[in-house]
This record gives C-alpha cells, structure tokens and sequence, in this order.
C-alpha cells in the first residue's frame, strides 16, 4: 500500500511537472520531437525484426526499439507478436490498439506461430511528461494464470553498441557482456502450458512436432532463459553518454528486468521488460522514459557518392542528407587528391532534392563537368564524402568480381568451402531434398497436395545438390538465383547486362556467373574447373537440372586444348589446382567438381535454365 502511494505521487509530481514544462512536442510526421531525440510509437510495424512498438532515437542512433506486449521474456523471430488494429494521434497522445492473436499466422504464413490460447485487446498511450514520456498499457481482460510471469511489457536495446558499456538498475551497477552469461533459467515452454485454436478457415497448418522437431527449437526456446542481470525500479543505460542515456522507471507494482535476449536467440538483443501483475487490466504497464536531450544537437551531413567511382563521361551526382533544421549551405567543394595532398577543383551550388525522410532533407551536387582521371571526394561543411575515383576502369576490378570470387562460392550449399588454410563451411544439407508432409512450413513454403509416389519424409533422388544458402541463415534458399537468372536474361536480350554494367569484351571477365550442375554427359569421375585466386571448392554432381553457375567443366582425362577451350581469359589470375589439391568427398559423394567462373553465358544459356524440378522416370508425377 505504501508503494502503491508513493507510485500515485510520483505520477502526479510528473504530471504536474508537464503542465509546466513539456519539452517534446508532435510533429507532422506523427511522432515527438526535441532537438536531437526522437521518440515514436509505433510508426511502424516489424517486431520480429526488432522494429516498431515504442522506439526512442536519440541523436542519430536507435537506442532503444520494439516496446510493446510479448509472451517471453527474451522474444525470437517466432515469437507470437500482437496484430496492430489502430493508431491515432489525440491532441499530445499517441494511442495504439493492438489485439492478440493474430489468427493469420497461427500456425500458418510465411512464419507460422504458436499463440496461446489468450484473446487480449489493449492500448497502449505514449504522452510526453515533463522531460520524458508515459506509457501506459490498458487491457480488456486480465493475463490467465497459466500466462502469468509470461507476459509483459518489453522493450529492446541492440547488443551490438552496448558491448563493454555500463547500465544502472536502481543501486546495481554492470557492464553489456560481448556474449550472454549464465546462470540460466529452466522453465516449461509456455507451447505446452497454453496454445489457442486461432487458425483461419482453409488455411494450411503447420505440424506442431514438425516446427519444435528435436533438440533446440527457437519455438520452445523459452524453456531456457538466462537470469535476468538486475531487477529493480529505475534502470539507466549508458550514464556515461549524455548522448545516449536513457533512464526508464517503473511506475506500478511490476519491477523492471534486464534480460539478455542473445542466450535463448543468436539474433537477441538486451531485453528490459515489466511482467503484468495479476488481474490487472486498467494501466497493467506503466512507464516513464526519459531519453536525455543534449540542446542544441543537429544531425551531421552525410555526403554520398558512389562507391565505385565514376566513369569519365558518366553523370555524376552527390546526395547531401542533412538535418531538417539545418539550413542548407551555398554549396559544396570538390577536392583532388595527388601524391603531394589535397588540393581545391571546383565549388559547386547544393540544390534541393525531391523527397524527405523523417528528419532530413536532401540535397544534391552535380559534377558531371569533371571528367579527369584521379582521386576526389566532395565537401560540404564539415562533412566530406569518402574518396573515389574517377577513371574509365572503375569496374575492371574489385566491383561486381567479388561477387564471383567470394559471396557466391562461400554461399553454396551441398559442398565444401575451403579459401586458403580458411574453411567457411564443410559439407551440408547432405541430408535433405526429403519429401514435405503436407501442411504450412517456415518461409513461407506449404505443400497442399503430394501428386508424385514419393511419401512424406522419403528423399527425392538428385536434389540434394547446389543451391545457395539464404543470406544470413543456414536453410538453402531455391529461389532467388531463378529470378536473378530471368533478370539477368531479360537484361541481356534487351542488349545490356544487369545494373547496366558495360558489356565486357571477348577477353575481359564475364559480367555474370551462375552454377549449373545439370545433366553431365562426363563420366562419373572427378572434374574439375580451374578456380580464380585459391577458393576451393568441392560439389556433387547429379542429373538435377537446378539452378546454380554457368561453369566451364573439363574431365582430367578428356582436357581441351587451349584452342578449343570455352574458358575465357581473363584478368584476373587463375589457379588451377592439381588432382591432389581436390578436396576428399564424404563417403556418399561419388563425384565432385571444382568450380569458378566460366565463359560468358549466352542469352539462349539463360533462358534454358528456368527454375524446374525433374524427377527420374521412376518418380513422375501420377
């Protein structure tokens, strides 16, 4: 009772403190304002990616983001996550309606969740107060039992620009961790506590033990929490930075608790969150955020040129980002720089550009007069562009290569990948290409019907091979090389490749290179094709026709000559490896190829690997 007291009077000093003095303000764009501080709600809508919710950005950094309701104490891109229903503006207030579930991924979607068996309506209101802001979060109904210390209100601060700075929890003191710490929490999945039956009619459904399947599942990750690393009532971030301190107070019965997301998710950030205390529904989370304002503070200019440089005779243009409260300078300067320094070319005017973003503007530079060859960057104040070049060679060498060179190779799946004494990934998915049970899958996959012989689970012969992995993840991702394919020869039939990069000539690199591990009429034996620099790499070769790299294959026993071989030059070295530098294939592997890039593939090449699956005889579809 007496906290109860003391919470009331400190709301009410608050609020008596913003009739007086408000600080922020809301402004056209529909979130609050004060010099460098911005502090939104829920201008837009990504939880699962760590976007929305309650976010504060504070002199040109997202410090804090994705405040709002969830289930765990440390949320993962599986999570269960509110569908936002509405969001108004009332005179200083912004007042967002959300629900729980939403029934269009319950189960099913591109990322199917698991929602417990929990409808909610709520509210949540951000309304400055003196230097900082309110929340307050209201439902309709109470959390049920079995969802208790489960529910809460959370808000994330990304790990990355926290490592080895300090936090303040009340009379606690700490320091972010590089990577998360026991001891940890053990506790049952809230999966097998309480799962609704939201899902839509005629909607396909994902298996339950499919989705947990064995061993870690980032469904049930709950069930092992790292303990939170203080608990309390005030909790600080970054004291030491005036421009990125952020105090946050908890002003009902619910303490505040500092968890980190990254023990249970490799994508979690630090965690701060309140549980919602039993039977409460009117004002169930009630927070005051405030982010420190440094007066006066204005966004830096960002200019921006091209990355690769320019050629001689090509447009160019430098994009100047500025703060919307700055006013634009006459104009910026164009440098050179020689082997005794920089020196002054030209002044030229900033002229506005169409098109806002929060809180910038824009402007932009023309120097397309400029056509000598060096090196060059762009001033604007006291900003300056990074240096680039100006020369009929930007694109000879280290531009769209590595892409050939690096990305593609260390993205290939089914396959060893070895660069140097470095090895990025050994064999992988040797496993898979099974059959899919019917029903709903994770990226968006769902099979509605089987019209082949090959039961759930059975493998498919020859699909286990090629392919790349999705960016960032371990899964292999089928579809994006076909539609760079189609791209890249709509691109060449239109007479010009991709990004409108300048078409090479017959001894230049080629502009594009894609795997093809198609139908060999070579003999079972190693092939191999001569790599660029030293990347190494070791693949099956079956009669699949899927898509991966136009490569130029030559059997050991039956090499072309130099007069009939279909490898291009090109300027790069190339290294091509002896027989007993060819990587060691696992048991099941009866045949490998090396690859790197090939000859220039043809418009007719491209469109002659459209994305299809064939099957052997012994499998057509019924």
């Amino acid at each position: 009772m007496i906290f109860k007291k003391l919470s009331v009077a400190l709301a009410a000093l608050l609020c008596a403190a913003g009739l007086g003095a408000q600080d922020f303000r809301i402004n056209a764009s529909g979130y609050f304002n004060k010099d460098g501080v911005d502090v939104m709600a829920f201008n837009d809508f990504y939880p699962e990616g760590h976007q929305g919710g309650i976010s504060v950005l504070m002199n040109g950094h997202r410090v804090a983001s994705n405040g709002d309701i969830r289930f765990d104490a440390t949320p993962g891109q599986w999570q269960p996550v509110p569908k936002q229903l509405n969001r108004k503006v009332e005179g200083e207030k912004i007042i967002t309606t959300l629900c729980f579930p939403d029934s269009s991924r319950h189960f099913t979607g591109f990322n199917p969740m698991i929602y417990p068996d929990y409808r909610v309506t709520y509210t949540v209101t951000l309304e400055p107060q003196g230097k900082g802001f309110l929340v307050t979060v209201d439902l309709d109904k109470p959390v049920p039992e079995n969802l208790l210390g489960r529910a809460g209100f959370n808000i994330e601060f990304f790990p990355g620009d926290l490592f080895g700075k300090p936090w303040i929890m009340d009379k606690k003191q700490g320091i972010y961790p590089q990577q998360p710490n026991s001891p940890v929490i053990e506790q049952e999945s809230y999966v097998y506590r309480s799962v609704g039956d939201f899902k839509p009619e005629r909607a396909l459904a994902a298996d339950i033990d499919h989705l947990i399947d064995k061993g870690y599942s980032p469904y049930t990750a709950d069930a092992v929490i790292a303990e939170p690393y203080a608990v309390g009532k005030v909790f600080t971030s970054r004291p030491d930075d005036p421009y990125s301190r952020l105090t946050i107070k908890s002003l009902n019965s619910a303490d505040l608790k500092l968890y980190d997301g990254r023990m249970n998710h490799t994508n979690g950030w630090f965690v701060l969150r309140s549980e919602i205390p039993a039977g409460a529904t009117k004002g169930a989370v009630q927070w005051y955020i405030e982010p420190n304002v440094v007066p006066g503070w204005t966004y830096p200019a960002v200019v921006q040129t091209s990355q690769v440089g320019y050629m001689p005779n090509q447009s160019k243009v430098a994009i100047i980002e500025t703060d919307r409260r700055d006013a634009p300078l006459v104009g910026a300067t164009l440098v050179r720089y020689d082997a005794d320094g920089e020196h002054f070319v030209k002044n030229y005017p900033a002229t506005p550009w169409e098109g806002e973003f929060l809180r910038y503007n824009y402007l932009k530079v023309d120097f397309s007069d400029i056509q000598e060859e060096g090196l060059y960057a762009v001033k604007y104040g006291d900003s300056k562009s990074p240096i680039f070049r100006i020369a009929p060679d930007v694109y000879d060498r280290g531009v769209w290569q590595p892409v050939i060179e690096y990305f593609l190779p260390y993205q290939m799946c089914h396959m060893r990948v070895a660069d140097k004494y470095k090895v990025w990934h050994n064999y992988c998915h040797m496993d898979d290409a099974q059959m899919a049970p019917l029903g709903n899958h994770i990226d968006g996959y769902s099979l509605a019907s089987n019209p082949t012989s090959i039961k759930a689970h059975e493998p498919v012969p020859g699909v286990n091979i090629g392919g790349w992995h999705d960016a960032g993840d371990d899964d292999v991702r089928p579809t994006t090389p076909p539609a760079s394919e189609q791209r890249a020869a709509a691109s060449r039939r239109r007479g010009r490749p991709p990004a409108t990069l300048p078409l090479p000539s017959a001894t230049s690199s080629p502009w594009l290179m894609r795997i093809s591990i198609r139908r060999s009429t070579l003999p079972p034996s190693t092939r191999r094709i001569t790599l660029s620099r030293s990347t190494s790499l070791t693949a099956r070769t079956t009669s699949s026709s899927r898509s991966s790299m136009v490569c130029s294959m030559s059997s050991p026993a039956t090499t072309p000559s130099a007069a009939t071989s279909p490898v291009v030059s090109s300027p790069t070295p190339s290294v091509s490896m002896p027989p007993s530098a060819i990587l060691p294939m696992p048991p099941t592997v009866s045949s490998a190829t090396r690859m790197t890039a090939g000859s220039i593939p043809t418009a007719a090449t491209v469109s002659a690997l459209q994305p299809r699956l064939l099957l052997p005889p012994a499998h057509s579809a019924a």
